[in-house]
């Protein structure tokens, strides 16, 4: 796999993933898990977006997924872009990253907003269904209009299944 693509785990906190049933969180962490080692041995960096709002930190990464990442970046943000006023674009600049793999919470909130953030500094942004999800839905479906938004401006696949055939291609 071209070294230029970073895994970016956004606000995977103990704190959000308490707003699913423990069944949803657990899926999701397991699905996480299968791309994470993929990404592992691929040897592509990760990065941690931590969120801190209203001043309060929501705790770190859950431990699920920070034992398999112990050498990640940590980032704090303050807002849903994981590119807002934080040091994001300079990391991943410095080490020739073109593409970013996004997991993590909410898709429609933090997971839509840094994508954004990241096509817009001319980045390509690559998730899946089962590794993202929105708490507003409590499972790992996203909205049809959300869905929509990722198909049309990511490289969106419909399935870790998808994915993970992706990732051991290239």
């Amino acid at each position: 796999m071209k070294k230029n693509i970073a895994v970016i785990i956004i606000d995977m906190q103990d704190f959000f993933l308490r707003n699913f049933p423990v069944s949803i969180s657990n899926k999701l962490l397991d699905n996480q898990k299968e791309i994470i080692n993929i990404c592992v041995i691929k040897k592509l960096p990760f990065i941690l977006l931590e969120y801190k709002a209203g001043g309060i930190i929501r705790g770190e990464t859950t431990l699920k997924l920070r034992k398999l990442l112990k050498n990640s970046k940590v980032i704090i943000k303050a807002n849903n872009s994981g590119f807002t006023h934080t040091n994001l674009d300079e990391i991943l600049r410095d080490v020739h990253i073109g593409t970013v793999l996004l997991m993590g919470l909410n898709a429609n909130g933090c997971i839509q907003d840094t994508s954004i953030g990241a096509l817009h500094r001319g980045y390509k942004v690559i998730t899946s269904k089962g590794i993202i999800a929105s708490s507003s839905r409590k499972d790992l479906t996203l909205s049809k209009r959300n869905e929509q938004w990722f198909k049309n401006n990511t490289i969106f696949f419909e399935d870790t299944d998808g994915l993970v055939g992706y990732l051991k291609s290239v």
